[in-house]
């Protein structure tokens, strides 16, 4: 009787390691893939700078900057909004598309890079004092009614505030953070998995299996969850007009992430057919070295 309770006592503990072991690992797994993701794409600004120039200057994000410049532009003259605002709005989202403005875009890529990454944050804003005269010529031409709406450059702002800079969490020591911890992050997961297949060696085909469907149920995990987090963001965001471009940034700057996680169960899953199939191999193997040895032993 003692025997039998001493046996199931062990045999719960070591259910137990096996448990805190795997949920460390998959944790691990994680953060980890998160810090490499932070490291090659949120950390590295000429990554970032594409991603954020590439994103705004789609149409639906040019109108939306262009709608924000427009109601400004407009703020007291609802009129001239009514009979020139959709006009206006197509003329500067082109505008914004140009040579012209692409400077100004680098500003914004720019800020945007700091505000994520410094404590000393800044509002992303789209600077519009180095094109303000272009939008003036561009509006002023937009005709109703066949006559030419003048709009005083005085009137335009001189920026359009995609983020302020306390819209946002702050972020900038979590990434440093992950940064440094990337690596160790890496290692936790690898010694975790191995001691528990070192520790289950007995079964260890069995033991693989269960380790690579931790790591396929983590990243389809994530890839569940990680739609989510751009439409939170930009739920921070006051205007409402911008949201669509945040959202549209922060899908942009998680669209690696995912191909990381896709990337991932991929791998594991090829990994897991080979080990379910490796009879296969053995026997090509053996096939193919007997082939070979006759060949020899004939020679």
């Amino acid at each position: 009787m003692f025997v039998s309770e001493s046996i199931k006592s062990k045999f719960s503990a070591k259910n137990i390691i096996n448990a805190i072991l795997l949920t460390i690992g998959g944790i691990s797994l994680f953060f980890a893939q998160s810090a490499n993701w932070i490291n090659h794409i949120v950390f590295n600004q000429q990554t970032f700078t594409d991603i954020t120039v590439s994103t705004i200057t789609k149409e639906p994000n040019r109108r939306a900057i262009s709608q924000a410049i427009v109601d400004k532009i407009f703020a007291d003259r609802p009129l001239a909004d009514k009979l020139i605002g959709d006009r206006s709005v197509n003329l500067i989202s082109e505008m914004l598309n140009s040579d012209l403005s692409q400077k100004t875009l680098n500003r914004v890529a720019s800020s945007g890079y700091a505000y994520v990454t410094s404590k000393d944050r800044q509002d992303i804003a789209v600077d519009l004092t180095a094109i303000k005269q272009p939008i003036s010529t561009i509006v002023s031409l937009a005709e109703s009614r066949g006559r030419d709406v003048k709009i005083d450059p005085s009137k335009i702002p001189d920026k359009i505030t995609i983020i302020n800079s306390s819209e946002l969490p702050q972020v900038s020591n979590y990434i440093q953070n992950m940064l440094i911890a990337g690596l160790f992050l890496w290692l936790t997961v690898i010694l975790t998995f191995s001691i528990f297949i070192f520790i289950n060696r007995k079964t260890l085909v069995k033991q693989l299996y269960i380790v690579g469907s931790v790591i396929i149920g983590v990243s389809i995990l994530a890839l569940f969850t990680g739609p989510f987090l751009p439409s939170i963001i930009s739920s921070f965001v006051n205007n409402i007009n911008l949201r669509t471009v945040v959202t549209d940034l922060a899908s942009a700057y998680l669209s690696p992430f995912y191909q990381q996680l896709y990337l991932t169960i991929l791998i594991t899953s090829l990994t897991l057919l080979i080990i379910r199939f490796r009879w296969i191999f053995k026997k090509s193997w053996q096939a193919s070295y007997q082939a070979i040895n006759k060949k020899v032993t004939h020679k």
